[in-house]
């Protein structure tokens, strides 16, 4: 469904324009300068830098006040006070010649099946620079026929445009959906660039599938306090388990996004000594984190630590006695020994 809000109480799209506008190298006046037009001002190149901007935006608090308020507007017509909605929206740039996304239902990419999206345009989007939509009973019964008949994407991609229409709306409209609903894009052969949001929201604590429970958020009230950055210890190990884990390389850099991510400053970077089977370095830095002023362990996975049922309980008596806090990246888990 098509939802309408008043745009003119929101400025989410002179945000987005003003941080695209302060990205030109050309002399042209900010009134002039039209979002359906971004492909006369930046090459299809520099996308990647401009989405980089416009996700900048998104974190700061200006921005956020604006999107909390919309999605509290839509909590209050569509939801629950306790409905979650999603923490940074994503950002979508369409110019001449460009496809965005192939047809999907978000449930292909981990969303939870109660998952409720909403599509935002910043631009006026018409034909092929807009999004086409399935109905809901059309979606079901090409998912599936397609994964009855393992059709390929081209295929699948074919029969959707088929069944689907673009949505025609502006900015200051929002099309509402299911993450079981078909939708996707076609190469915009218009003459018009187009730039949208989406976001998404669970109710209460239904499912979120496969995604991180920061994902969602049920307000910012908390989050937009001054946030203290906590010193935390990296700790890898690879040994007899290369198998199953990825290199000291990847796991580091996983690790580093992962603290800018949730406020850490690295305060170190150890690894276990190759050949000892007692885990030394792992004890050495949690009986020993005291004197470096840090509560906080990362580790790539908890395969990284002991297997022993000895090892194990050792681990566990210093973590609690010092009441540490140990962040498993991979597993996305948080054991806090408090």
């Amino acid at each position: 469904m098509i939802y309408s809000f008043k745009e003119k109480n929101l400025i989410i799209n002179e945000l987005v324009k003003r941080t695209l506008y302060d990205e030109l190298d050309k002399d042209v006046a900010y009134k002039n300068f039209n979002l359906n037009e971004l492909h006369n001002y930046f090459s299809p190149d520099k996308k990647p830098q401009l989405l980089n901007k416009l996700y900048a935006l998104f974190r700061e608090k200006k921005f956020q006040k604006e999107y909390d308020e919309l999605c509290n507007i839509l909590k209050l017509e569509f939801h629950t006070p306790d409905t979650r909605f999603q923490s940074i929206p994503s950002i979508r740039i369409q110019m001449p010649g460009d496809k965005s996304v192939d047809f999907h239902a978000d449930i292909f990419y981990g969303h939870g099946n109660n998952i409720v999206n909403y599509w935002m345009p910043i631009t006026k989007v018409h034909g092929n620079n807009s999004m086409f939509v399935l109905s809901e009973e059309d979606s079901s019964k090409l998912i599936k026929e397609t994964k009855k008949l393992k059709e390929s994407v081209i295929d699948f991609n074919k029969k959707c445009h088929m069944a689907s229409k673009p949505l025609e709306i502006n900015y200051g409209q929002i099309f509402k959906f299911n993450s079981r609903t078909l939708h996707g894009t076609v190469f915009n052969d218009t003459n018009d660039s187009r730039v949208s949001i989406d976001f998404r929201m669970v109710v209460d604590n239904d499912d979120v599938g496969l995604k991180d429970q920061s994902f969602f958020i049920t307000d910012r009230k908390n989050l937009t306090k001054e946030v203290t950055s906590k010193r935390a210890m990296l700790y890898f190990n690879r040994e007899n388990k290369e198998k199953i884990l990825p290199s000291q390389k990847y796991q580091q850099l996983i690790c580093l996004e992962y603290c800018q991510d949730n406020n850490l400053i690295p305060v170190r970077l150890e690894t276990e000594l190759s050949g000892f089977d007692y885990f030394p370095t792992l004890f050495h830095i949690s009986e020993n984190c005291k004197d470096e002023n840090f509560r906080d362990i990362v580790v790539f996975s908890k395969e990284n630590l002991p297997d022993s049922a000895e090892l194990k309980r050792r681990f566990n008596d210093i973590a609690k006695k010092n009441k540490l806090i140990i962040h498993y990246v991979f597993q996305d888990e948080i054991d806090e020994y408090c």
